[in-house]
């Protein structure tokens, strides 16, 4: 059975969209079933990586080949011993990819969504999964949650434990 083929971004588009990329915003780097670290774009991504500007982050649906990084906020690239626990290898994992998201809620002030909204943008499979991973980042201590009284979504205020910074009140 063939590959499949993969179609890569060109890496000057990639620097050029993170230099003026507002924090959330997203790219598609590649079109592929993996990433292949020759490709220039792909080099790229990893230096931009590295410098706390973009994370590597499931697209829609976490089905299909499109492979996206999202813009994190400046302070984070500016400052990255601002969240000296926000290793590479925990930007990886499920409940890091749900920590950077609600860090880009805080800083914007916006509104923490439901666990079915959370779940449905991380491209996980139920609100099952944005509530387990949400309990475990209240347990480790990255986050403080408060219920919203009467909130029929059972939406909740984060606060950014080591910024301090929190999500909106929702509406």
């Amino acid at each position: 059975m063939p590959a499949a083929l993969a179609c890569y971004s060109d890496p000057a588009h990639l620097e050029a969209w993170a230099a003026r990329a507002a924090p959330g915003e997203t790219f598609i780097v590649a079109i592929a079933d993996v990433l292949d670290p020759e490709q220039p774009v792909v080099q790229a991504m990893a230096r931009l990586s590295e410098a706390g500007r973009v994370q590597l982050v499931p697209h829609g649906n976490g089905e299909g080949r499109a492979r996206c990084v999202l813009r994190m906020p400046d302070h984070l690239a500016q400052s990255p011993t601002d969240l000296p626990r926000l290793t590479p290898d925990f930007r990886q994992t499920p409940e890091g990819q749900l920590f950077l998201l609600l860090i880009q809620l805080a800083e914007a002030g916006a509104a923490c969504p439901s666990n079915g909204a959370l779940a449905r943008r991380l491209g996980w499979d139920d609100r099952e999964q944005a509530r387990y991973r949400m309990s475990k980042l209240v347990e480790g201590g990255w986050i403080s949650a408060r219920a919203v009284p009467g909130d029929p979504a059972d939406r909740r205020v984060v606060t950014i434990t080591e910024t301090g910074k929190s999500t909106g009140e929702p509406r």
